[in-house]
């Protein structure tokens, strides 16, 4: 078990002291392209945690949504404003489910020459996503405080 430790160790320094070593070699588009990508996955990574909040404010929102209804059948501008918002957070939602089942598939089959025009794309997607998660959360903790 100890020996399968060490191999392991060594093989992850191997593979750390190769990457950095295959980044000092890489060319201006290379590394362009490797900054960006980053970037995109920062943002990524920014919006994925929100995911869960999202679906338990969206639970929150519909219940608060259906005791309304209950109270006013023919719906008021409350349950207007959390239908509304309700749809932004599937809108946020949806957008991120969509775009990472897209990215990678699509990234890796590009050329070298695409990637950068891609990922200028997808850091400007990425970018409006976490505008509408920002807004949609926040406007259903607004709603759902009142």
């Amino acid at each position: 078990m100890k020996n399968l430790l060490l191999v392991l160790s060594l093989l992850s320094l191997l593979a750390c002291a190769n990457s950095e070593s295959s980044q000092k070699n890489a060319s201006p588009l290379e590394k362009k392209i490797d900054s960006l990508y980053t970037l995109v996955m920062d943002g990524h990574d920014k919006i994925m945690p929100d995911m869960g909040n999202i679906a338990s404010q969206k639970t929150k929102l519909i219940a608060k949504r259906n005791a309304l209804l209950e109270e006013y059948p023919q719906g008021n501008e409350t349950t207007q404003e959390l239908r509304e918002a309700i749809a932004n957070l599937n809108k946020a939602e949806a957008l991120m489910f969509d775009w990472m089942s897209d990215f990678s598939s699509t990234y890796d089959s590009l050329t070298l020459d695409n990637k950068l025009s891609y990922l200028v794309e997808n850091h400007i997607i990425i970018n409006n996503m976490i505008v509408l998660f920002e807004t949609s959360q926040e406007r259903a903790v607004h709603l759902l405080a009142n």
